[in-house]
């Protein structure tokens, strides 16, 4: 039940520290894609995109309207408070992220448009991506968060600015501690 509250980026943080049996009688306990999230994300490296990232990302098909997406905002709280400080990502039909839409911009625009008509092109980074990279592209530009990315380009969670700040401040103590 503690797990259940927490996010997926948490979620394999602990899961990653428990030995293996222990780890999946807690995941056997768990909702079947939250614990597929988990398994996903214990697998990558702690100091890269993908060990740093959430698995949850307010994402919408290219399909989708503005509408849709207020309707869902509208709807849902729960779910929406998991993508706290994200802007929607548009997908295509292989998951791939082609856009991003402003919070901004879904406001201002009529229900019936097409989030395809408001997007702009996002900026991703691969599950790869080391700390010292994600940290520049944070510094470089005023992001809460970059959608992170697959070798084959698939959506698979986002890595916000404050869990970058976060690793590296655990690495500098890290190194000042040695």
């Amino acid at each position: 039940e503690i797990l259940d509250e927490l996010d997926s980026a948490l979620q394999a943080d602990l899961i990653g520290d428990l030995d293996q049996e222990d780890a999946d009688a807690i995941l056997a306990e768990l909702d079947e894609e939250d614990a597929a999230d988990v398994r996903r994300l214990v697998k990558y490296e702690d100091e890269t995109a993908g060990g740093l990232m959430v698995a949850e990302a307010f994402s919408f098909p290219d399909t989708a309207t503005v509408g849709h997406v207020l309707r869902l905002i509208a709807k849902d709280d729960d779910d929406f408070d998991r993508y706290r400080g994200q802007h929607p990502y548009v997908i295509d039909e292989a998951g791939r992220p082609v856009g991003v839409v402003s919070l901004r911009g879904l406001i201002s625009a009529t229900r019936s448009t097409k989030l395809t008509a408001i997007m702009v092109e996002p900026m991703t980074v691969s599950v790869t991506t080391p700390l010292e990279e994600l940290e520049d592209l944070f510094d470089e530009n005023n992001f809460l968060g970059l959608p992170v990315v697959e070798a084959d380009g698939s959506l698979v969670g986002v890595v916000s600015r404050s869990a970058v700040d976060d690793a590296s401040f655990e690495k500098l103590e890290s190194d000042a501690l040695k």
